[in-house]
């Protein structure tokens, strides 16, 4: 069975979001209130961020926001808000496509963002971890 990976375009969105959009948001969930699936639909709308999917003879395992950072001296890919079921079919085979975006878009690296589970699949594809993020919450 194949599994692919595929970049959605703009003028899709509305079609494929009922399905994306539910994937999504189980990522959002432990965002810790960073987001909401209705921003982030704005954002992939506008085209500040793109939506990837991956499917399976049809049926959708995945899905995940991929964004641009640009820095004095990188252009980072980033992948974030990951979601979806059966990670085991789909990872290996979904990440050279992420990467191979995120080369034709003129990223010198791609970032994911996500729980800690990510770093022990990832690491079998030269992704490592670079630092930690240490966060508070301030009271208002």
């Amino acid at each position: 069975m194949t599994v692919r990976l595929k970049l959605i375009d703009r003028a899709d969105l509305e079609e494929v979001w009922p399905i994306a959009g539910p994937l999504i948001d189980m990522a959002i969930q432990h965002a810790h209130g960073e987001t909401t699936l209705e921003h982030l639909y704005k954002d992939l709308t506008l085209g500040e961020r793109k939506l990837i999917m991956v499917t399976e003879e049809g049926k959708t395992l995945a899905a995940a926001v991929l964004s641009m950072s640009h820095y004095p001296r990188k252009k980072v890919c980033q992948v974030s808000f990951a979601g979806g079921q059966e990670m085991d079919k789909w990872c290996d085979q979904a990440l050279p496509t992420v990467e191979r975006i995120a080369r034709e878009a003129g990223a010198d690296t791609v970032r994911i963002q996500g729980r800690k589970g990510w770093l022990r699949r990832l690491r079998d594809h030269g992704y490592d971890d670079r630092g930690i993020v240490i966060e508070k919450e301030l009271e208002a």
